[in-house]
């Protein structure tokens, strides 16, 4: 290991612990129902709806609706309903 691996590794280690900590921070993104049956919903600036089916805090979601969604990991909830 050379002097500076050793004088980096502190600062690796913080790198670490911080992602780490973003890591469980939830992120919060507006979006559209695509489909309710099954519901999936397509985030504002992705290409395509979200493969997996989210769950839910409201009911019932109807295509169109514009809802407000948190994604932690890969947990996927819809929290809320815009505009009502």
């Amino acid at each position: 290991m050379s002097v500076i691996d050793v004088a980096l590794a502190p600062l690796r280690r913080e790198i670490a612990r911080l992602r780490e900590a973003l890591d469980t921070k939830p992120t919060l993104r507006l979006g559209t129902i695509t489909a309710s049956s099954q519901i999936r919903v397509h985030l504002d600036g992705d290409t395509a709806p979200l493969p997996v089916t989210p769950r839910t805090l409201i009911s019932p979601v109807s295509v169109g609706d514009r809802v407000l969604v948190a994604h932690q990991k890969r947990a996927i909830t819809i929290l809320g309903r815009l505009g009502g």
